[in-house]
């Protein structure tokens, strides 16, 4: 997950499939924000710039970074389509190319969550806002309250060997006050918000998601050839899980924001 390269390979289908709903998710950030119109802000692994544009459409200056070459690709697309102004950048959210004090906003959209060093991708936000400015970086709830995820990752254990447990990624109320408040943020506050991804039955749904979500793409790479075969029984181990029918994933997160004080 900390790879550029398995964000590259999911970048297509992930704009075509995952973006529209994490727009809504990117709405709710902008709006906690709550940031003047014209406003500098910046986009941390913006991916394909979900946040991005819809803060350049608003009329924000946007400044979007990721460390994915085909993310800032999608994203430098799309914004040419749509005949907007922003500045991209790859580089990593770790150590930002950019000088302190610059912007208004920051964001990270599903993204630090992922650093190896989220202590040092807090303190990068911090550093670049100005002060009186807000930062909101977005997290998925825990696993247990995923039960999407929780079939698709439960039948994966069962097929593959043992691995070390994933790590954790600011999943807690209490875990996002800390790491946030802990790198100088001030008047931290969370807020639960719950979006779906919806199709009328499974297999429409399974036609794009393996090709969208980053860790089967990691997977995907490390079996080589036997991905295929473990991926026909994965699928048929979920569908048997999740039954027939229309399929409705519910993604809870959390959105924390916090101010660099004046």
């Amino acid at each position: 997950m900390a790879a550029a390269a398995t964000w590259d390979s999911v970048a297509e289908s992930y704009t075509q499939h995952v973006v529209p709903v994490f727009e809504n998710y990117a709405r709710e950030a902008l709006r906690i924000a709550a940031i003047p119109p014209g406003s500098e802000i910046l986009d941390v692994a913006a991916g394909p710039g979900t946040l991005a544009l819809m803060a350049a459409e608003a009329g924000h200056l946007v400044t979007a970074v990721d460390f994915s070459r085909g993310m800032m690709d999608r994203l430098r697309a799309a914004s040419s389509a749509r005949k907007m102004k922003l500045e991209t950048k790859v580089c990593d959210g770790q150590a930002l190319e950019l000088p302190a004090d610059r912007f208004q906003a920051a964001f990270s959209m599903f993204g630090l969550i992922f650093f190896p060093s989220r202590a040092r991708g807090f303190s990068e936000l911090f550093r670049v806002l100005k002060p009186g400015g807000r930062a909101v970086v977005a997290s998925w709830a825990p696993m247990e309250k995923l039960p999407f995820m929780q079939v698709l990752f439960g039948s994966l254990s069962e097929l593959l060997p043992p691995a070390p447990p994933a790590p954790r990624v600011l999943e807690t109320t209490e875990a996002c006050i800390t790491e946030m408040a802990t790198a100088g943020f001030s008047d931290v506050k969370v807020e639960q918000v719950t979006f779906a991804f919806e199709a009328p039955s499974l297999a429409e749904f399974w036609a794009w998601f393996p090709s969208s979500c980053a860790p089967l793409a990691a997977l995907q790479k490390q079996l080589g050839a036997e991905y295929a075969p473990m991926m026909e029984k994965l699928s048929a181990r979920v569908a048997e899980r999740m039954g027939p029918g229309a399929v409705k994933v519910e993604m809870p997160a959390l959105l924390t924001s916090g101010t660099k004080a004046s």
